[in-house]
């Protein structure tokens, strides 16, 4: 197991060192899409298109990755503090919000860090605990990003604090 954990540690790292050499390309948007992206594959061209799409990559997160990562929780924790979004208030208001990091998603354009915002809920007796889903982040960890996953549209928006001077 611990093999296996140092073998995903060796790819993240051997991954971000690599994409740190070319400068992060933005996917292609619609004009009436000015903050939005879909975290499925963008078509550059109609050779590109002849090729199969390359699905993105998960990668689970250990110890040592959420370490390098440590400062996505701050990031976190101001998106909590301002979100507009009325689960995530909601759980704030009655102080059971949580979050945790999810994955990593390597795909052609970012590395995304995936945090699962939520809160936990169990029956009146302690039984059946289990973790409400409040919302998706996806923070792009070479931009420093965040992004809110709207799960009916399954896309990307880019998220701006609304209380940002």
């Amino acid at each position: 197991m611990k093999n296996l954990i140092l073998f995903y540690y060796l790819i993240a790292v051997l991954a971000m060192s690599l994409s740190a050499c070319d400068p992060p390309t933005a996917p292609k948007q619609n004009p009436s899409e000015k903050d939005s992206l879909t975290i499925k594959h963008t078509t550059k061209s109609n050779e590109e298109e002849k090729a199969p799409a390359k699905e993105p990559e998960n990668i689970d997160i250990d110890d040592a990755l959420m370490a390098s990562l440590a400062w996505t929780d701050s990031l976190v924790k101001i998106y909590v503090n301002n979100s507009t979004n009325p689960l995530i208030q909601a759980a704030v208001k009655d102080s059971s919000i949580a979050w945790m990091p999810d994955n990593l998603v390597l795909t052609d354009t970012a590395k995304y860090l995936v945090y699962h915002l939520g809160h936990n809920l169990e029956d009146e007796n302690h039984a059946n605990p289990r973790f409400a889903t409040d919302g998706w982040l996806y923070i792009d960890t070479l931009t420093r990003k965040l992004y809110e996953y709207d799960v009916v549209n399954e896309k990307l928006t880019l998220w701006i604090n609304p209380n940002r001077n």
